[in-house]
């Protein structure tokens, strides 16, 4: 922006009218013979009828608004684009282990094991006195059975669990005793080592035809597939008294396995059932009521150790389906191998009754047929297991507490067109009007800036923060925010007199308390309005309006160099600016001159202001000024070329705001007074 002071501005072209010459004869008559009647006469020559207003300095500008009332103002009004939130909301979920281990498996329950030990085996005499009723005395054993397949498993480590011994006595005399040698010992033999992995000893005697328990606690125990048992201890005999010999009466063990748990075992399995629970942490930036699920991958490595199938049945009760339903997926998984599966959440909805907890609940089931009668491997640290890779939820959509998102409104760039006449005048007052749209059902703060830059590379910013309440429905809804120069910095900005301007905008959403759904789509866009009335204060400048070619006829240059008794420039000067101005009217054969070296110079002319209070019809103040040209001024006039300049000076308000208005103008009427000889001449 080039400076206004001493200095010419763009093309003002006055009005100007030459009129037809205006003879005012005054002659007094006199006759003497022989001289001819002469006579003098006033011309009154029109050498300026022009104006210069505050509408025509300003005309040029693109951003300058006349009012019909006569007021001026300048407006800027640029739309931004529309930010937008593009991005889905993100929640990124860490890595997550579901473990769900067999542990200890209860083995189907089996029927008893029976063992017989004959009368004639326990006691060798009997076989050669069958059916005789004789007395029999005392005598001991220790007698081992054959190997008997144990049911229920190949080999078991028994986590919990007993062997119930029952001895049934069919003897005809009594066994074992409370002490002593005649005690029952009986022990579990393993026949692949011939060791004991369980025993009991009875201590009291069991009468003929009676029958005892003996529980053997076998945790820890680890159980083969065949088992003997050894009997040691004696019999006190019949007392004396005689009693029927049957070679063939037995001393009956029958082995009952109850409530057998087991750590590890070859077994039959039965249908299995076991359960864990685990929660996918989701960050606290975001509290979800309900949320839409624009994707999300969820990847779930999957274990089974068994060796029996299982399903895995994965139930996510805060996620519902496109469907409606709670989300539930079943998985099967072949026995002692892994699967990987990907469950795609696209499409649900993230649904939670409050926001204490933003964790996902995930309930896993382990469902198993059994070994269906065959003997498999199996441990209590087998397990299913399901590990979740870290994933991204992305939500379309989310209703509930969010912490702050960042919607950029895009920028834009202008170029301004103030009127660049005016660029020392302070101005005083303004409104910028910002209009936002929004759609997003939840309260925004907005930074919404201007930066402005003059001619001269300065730039002045204008920011302003705004909070905006949620828009119902998510609905566009307009919000118009006023600011003036009492509660921004926008005369700074204005009086910068910027020939560009760049408005950026942020609008900022969630602040980690407020409640409300944001939306991907959701859109933010801005609109500024700004309006200043000419109401400024005006420092001291320059003026010059552009010469102007003045064309007098050649018969009015004739009459003034042959005719003239004397001349004199008549100058009127009208205004109605409301301050103080200066005028001086040049002439000169050189346009180049007329403001600085005019041949022909009349001013200054003082011009009071205008009331300040002035009506657009209020004629404004007169000032007339009539000087005498001297003989080279008086030749001035008679040459073939001739120009006129104004050069107007306005004093400045001394920083008092003054309103213009487009009517507000200088205005000049200027005329040659020249005394004219008619007659006495000859022609």
């Amino acid at each position: 922006m080039r400076p206004l002071g001493k200095r010419n501005l763009p093309c003002i072209s006055p009005r100007m009218s030459i009129c037809a010459l205006t003879l005012l004869s005054v002659s007094a008559c006199t006759v003497e013979s022989p001289e001819l009647p002469s006579y003098e006469s006033e011309w009154l020559i029109p050498i300026g009828n022009m104006s210069w207003t505050i509408e025509e300095l300003l005309e040029d500008s693109d951003d300058v608004v006349f009012g019909p009332d006569g007021s001026v103002s300048f407006a800027m009004a640029e739309d931004l684009g529309d930010g937008s939130l593009d991005e889905p909301i993100r929640v990124d979920v860490g890595e997550q282990s579901i473990q769900a281990q067999i542990g200890p498996v209860s083995l189907p329950a089996v029927s008893p094991v029976a063992f017989s030990y004959r009368l004639g085996d326990l006691y060798p005499p009997a076989n050669a006195l069958g059916g005789f009723s004789i007395p029999v005395p005392a005598f001991a054993f220790d007698i081992t059975s054959p190997d008997e397949d144990l049911p229920g498993s190949t080999s078991a480590t028994i986590a919990s669990g007993s062997l119930d011994l029952q001895v049934t006595n069919g003897l005809p005399v009594p066994v074992g005793a409370a002490s002593g040698p005649d005690q029952i010992v009986l022990e579990l033999i393993d026949p692949a080592t011939g060791t004991m992995f369980a025993g009991t000893v009875l201590t009291a005697p069991i009468a003929a035809d009676e029958s005892v328990s003996a529980p053997i606690d076998l945790a820890g125990v680890t159980l083969p597939d065949r088992v003997q048992v050894r009997v040691a201890g004696g019999s006190p005999g019949s007392g004396g008294n005689s009693v029927l010999i049957d070679p063939d009466a037995s001393l009956a063990i029958s082995v009952q396995p109850l409530n057998m748990v087991v750590s590890a075992a070859v077994a039959s399995i039965e249908a299995q059932t076991f359960t864990d629970q685990t929660s996918l942490t989701v960050p606290s930036s975001v509290q979800v009521l309900t949320a839409s699920i624009g994707s999300g991958i969820l990847s779930i490595d999957l274990r089974n150790d068994l060796p029996i199938p299982a399903d895995l049945t994965l139930d996510i009760p805060s996620v519902v389906t496109p469907g409606g339903t709670p989300f539930q997926r079943i998985i099967a998984v072949a026995p002692q191998s892994n699967a990987v599966t990907n469950i795609d959440f696209a499409g649900h909805e993230l649904r939670h009754t409050g926001t204490t907890s933003q964790d996902i609940d995930v309930n896993l089931t382990v469902t198993s047929p059994g070994s269906a009668g065959q003997d498999v491997l199996v441990r209590a640290t087998d397990e299913v297991s399901a590990t979740v890779s870290s994933f991204t939820l992305e939500f379309d959509s989310v209703s509930g507490i969010i912490d702050e998102e960042i919607v950029d409104i895009p920028e834009e760039n202008w170029d301004v067109d103030l009127p660049e006449e005016l660029e020392e005048v302070e101005l005083l007052r303004a409104d910028l009007r910002w209009f936002l749209n929004s759609t997003l059902e939840m309260p925004l703060s907005a930074d919404l800036t201007l930066e402005g830059t003059n001619a001269d590379g300065v730039m002045v910013p204008v920011s302003v923060t705004v909070d905006l309440p949620a828009s119902p429905g998510g609905q566009p809804t307009e919000h118009v925010i006023v600011f003036d120069e009492s509660n921004s910095l926008l005369m700074p900005f204005l009086n910068n007199w910027p020939v560009s301007v760049v408005a950026r905008g942020v609008a900022r959403v969630g602040d980690g308390v407020t409640m409300g759904t944001v939306r991907v789509g959701d859109t933010v866009s801005a609109r500024y309005e700004i309006n200043t009335p000419l109401t400024a204060a005006i420092s001291p400048r320059s003026i010059d309006i552009d010469p102007d070619a003045l064309d007098l006829g050649e018969d009015v240059r004739d009459a003034i160099r042959d005719r003239l008794i004397d001349a004199s420039l008549d100058i009127t000067v009208i205004s109605t600016l409301p301050l103080d101005a200066r005028a001086w009217f040049g002439l000169d054969s050189a346009s180049q001159n007329v403001h600085d070296a005019p041949e022909i110079l009349l001013g200054p002319i003082d011009l009071p202001a205008a009331s300040p209070l002035r009506d657009p019809d209020d004629p404004g103040v007169r000032q007339r000024s009539v000087v005498p040209l001297a003989e080279e001024q008086v030749s001035v006039l008679t040459q073939d070329s001739l120009f006129q300049g104004i050069r107007l000076e306005l004093t400045g308000t001394d920083g008092t705001f003054v309103t213009i208005r487009s009517t507000d103008e200088i205005a000049l009427e200027g005329f040659v007074r020249a005394r004219l000889r008619v007659g006495g001449i000859d022609e």
